[in-house]
């Protein structure tokens, strides 16, 4: 912003411009403005290299982009030579694995237990509240490995006052197991289940890691979801990115389109239900209709019975019938919670199938320090992500790195 001289000239030295050559010039007074503009003679502008000429590839070898994970345990390093060309992510904590899941699949049951990834910072009291209000298999299980002495306090006198005593219910009291192993029993099982109960034979492990195995190689490998589940965990999976999990959602919608006929079997009885409860709606609607002409019909007996002098016995019997036609509450029948919110007819081997993540806790074994690359292959409900935080050998707070 110059200022002219007296006479109204305004001096710039060529040089202030350096290698530069188009000038805009802007004139302002209190009238108006002019603005002009005004190429000088070519000063020979220096031009900067920008290309990799330094560290550009060798046109002679062959380069791929990888995609990997590595788990390190405590004490262990990893190095990344090219660090500015690479992408990578950390989960070292329970709440980044729980953020991952939310992105792959946004389960708002499982938001609504986020606070299991704070559970060790919780007071005594209020850790008392939350399992009274959400006490299930899922959270039980998660106590049980995550927090022994409030299991012991707490959870355990509950389960051991339940009616009915599933094998989860069996398995967290220390009860006897071998009943499960009949076919019956057996094949309810879902893959966790089946875990548990072979954990204390070291053979029934080997069957199970095989038979695992097996049922995986019946299934041909989809490619589409391993690479959104890795790009969801290297591109901001513990964030909050959502667009890699509606993708998943797609391509898990296209391979579901083929129903079987179990399920085809399912979707009926759902249809049923939801006739069965369309048709009491509308029974309560005309109960309520009813309801209110007898109020309308009431009201205006008892204004009449007002202005009589022998309205008393009127009002009494008026009184009496309003009685009969009194709105019950509706019937509500308590059952033991099992899955969260799950009946008991869908708690079966389909709600936690076989996967790669499954098969490595099998060969890991059930000590600690268990990790696995496939962690996005157990998003697929809130039973299976709750099961996994579980087992997972990872603290609730993030440690300090090198």
């Amino acid at each position: 912003n110059l200022i002219p001289n007296k006479n109204g000239r305004i001096s710039i030295k060529v040089d202030a411009f350096g290698d530069r050559q188009h000038v805009h010039v802007l004139l302002v007074d209190p009238d108006g403005a002019t603005y002009r503009s005004v190429s000088l003679p070519d000063a020979k502008t220096k031009i900067r290299d920008l290309r990799l000429l330094t560290n550009a590839l060798d046109p002679k070898s062959r380069f791929t982009e990888q995609e990997q994970v590595t788990l390190l345990k405590k004490g262990n390093t990893l190095k990344i030579p090219d660090l500015l060309n690479s992408k990578f992510e950390v989960y070292d904590h329970l709440g980044s694995v729980h953020r991952y899941f939310l992105t792959l699949k946004n389960d708002p049951v499982l938001r609504e237990f986020s606070f299991i990834t704070d559970w060790d910072s919780l007071a005594i009291e209020e850790k008392r509240l939350k399992y009274s209000k959400y006490a299930c298999h899922e959270l039980s299980f998660f106590i049980s490995r995550k927090d022994p002495a409030f299991f012991k306090e707490v959870v355990r006198p509950h389960l051991a006052n339940k009616k009915d005593l599933t094998f989860m219910d069996d398995y967290l009291l220390g009860n006897l197991l071998s009943k499960y192993y009949q076919s019956f029993e057996y094949v309810r099982l879902n893959v966790v289940e089946r875990i548990l109960l072979a954990q204390s034979d070291r053979k029934r492990m080997v069957a199970l890691g095989l038979d695992l195995e097996n049922r995986l190689a019946l299934r041909s490998p989809n490619n589409d979801s391993a690479k959104l589940w890795f790009g969801a965990a290297v591109g901001g999976g513990a964030f909050g990115n959502t667009y890699a999990g509606e993708k998943l959602g797609k391509i898990v919608e296209a391979n579901s389109s083929n129903l079987s006929l179990g399920r085809s079997f399912a979707d009926a009885s759902v249809r049923d239900e939801e006739v069965a409860t369309r048709k009491a709606r509308n029974q309560l609607e005309k109960q309520e209709s009813a309801l209110m002409k007898v109020e309308q019909k009431y009201s205006a007996r008892k204004r009449q019975a007002e202005g009589d002098p022998f309205g008393e016995d009127l009002n009494q019997a008026l009184q009496q019938v309003k009685q009969a036609y009194r709105v019950l509450e509706r019937t509500k029948e308590w059952a033991e919670n099992n899955y969260y919110r799950l009946p008991q007819s869908d708690q079966t081997y389909e709600l936690v199938r076989e996967n790669r993540f499954w098969l490595d806790l099998v060969r890991h074994g059930m000590g600690s320090g268990f990790g696995s690359q496939y962690l996005g292959e157990v998003s697929g409900s809130f039973t299976e992500m709750m099961f996994a935080l579980s087992f997972l050998d990872l603290p609730f707070k993030a440690p300090k790195h090198k």
